[in-house]
């Protein structure tokens, strides 16, 4: 806490903090508790803020000033101003992924890292705008294959695309059961680390959908669908996908999903959900948000 501050210093820092996207929903009394608890620090071109793979001593919060990452002492790049240091590691529960240095001079607000897991902890919709900052970012640093706006002229064709779920066929797979959801989620790479009690309430949740050879499916741009693969061969305008790729997924926790197509080469047996499923699921169970975080961390990182 900062003692002794002089007395227009707490009203800048919650001025500054109500300026973050990412606090300026928190309620006024956790946002001026922030304040309270925040440190201004000033630093130098060339000062560290986090060294990588270090655990998260405090969140930065970067008022002005710019910041440079690297990792193994290679530059990563990022798209935009950072706007803050430790915050996505710590609210995943893992060490610092890059190093980061003050490129200029940087004006930054420091909250040590218990209070910001405390405040994480408390306030899923706080941790909700955590998990779409990560996911937008892992989107940024490497977009998935198979999961992109089709071209115009594939949207204009909307006569020619069955509605997703519309008119159901059974190829002959034979249904699956809660054991074998379940083992289709553990073969997704973003769900693969995610506890068993997430992912067993995430299963009761998944819409079985199976498809003839020859179908072309659309889901349109912004409904938070997410599908995954079990069986069969499906291609959309990405390339064709495996079994254990979940079209629609890191977008719909982005809450960016675009429109995607895809076309079944042979029987296909699918599972559908919704980013309001998932996120309905992680309000449940803290620890399986915080894992599902993690892994988009790691994919952040490499």
């Amino acid at each position: 806490m900062l003692e002794g501050a002089p007395a227009g210093g707490l009203g800048e820092r919650l001025l500054a903090l109500r300026g973050f996207s990412l606090l300026a929903a928190l309620p006024a009394s956790e946002l001026a508790l922030v304040a309270r608890l925040s440190r201004e620090r000033d630093l130098q071109p060339g000062d560290q803020l986090a060294a990588a793979g270090d655990s998260v001593q405090a969140v930065q919060l970067i008022v002005s000033g710019q910041v440079t990452l690297s990792r193994a002492g290679r530059p990563v790049p990022h798209t935009g101003d950072l706007e803050t240091i430790g915050l996505l590691p710590l609210a995943a529960g893992v060490p610092h992924p890059f190093t980061a240095l003050a490129a200029d001079a940087v004006h930054a607000l420091e909250i040590d890292a218990d209070l910001v897991a405390e405040v994480l902890e408390d306030d899923f919709g706080l941790f909700t705008r955590v998990l779409r900052l990560g996911a937008a970012a892992a989107l940024a640093a490497s977009p998935p294959a198979g999961v992109h706006p089709p071209d115009g002229d594939l949207l204009g064709r909307r006569g020619q695309m069955r509605a997703l779920g519309s008119a159901p066929w059974r190829p002959g797979l034979a249904p699956l059961d809660a054991a074998q959801k379940l083992l289709a989620l553990r073969a997704t790479a973003l769900l693969r680390t995610l506890p068993v009690d997430g992912l067993a309430a995430l299963a009761k949740r998944l819409e079985p959908v199976q498809l003839r050879p020859g179908a072309e499916l659309r889901v349109r741009e912004g409904t938070g669908e997410v599908l995954l693969l079990v069986a069969g061969r499906v291609t959309t305008s990405g390339g064709e996908l495996a079994p254990g790729d979940a079209p629609g997924l890191l977008e719909a926790l982005a809450g960016a999903a675009p429109a995607f197509e895809l076309r079944t080469l042979t029987p296909a047996q699918l599972l559908r959900t919704t980013a309001a499923d998932l996120f309905d699921v992680l309000e449940d169970h803290h620890a399986t948000g915080r894992a599902l975080l993690a892994e988009i961390v790691r994919v952040i990182a490499t």
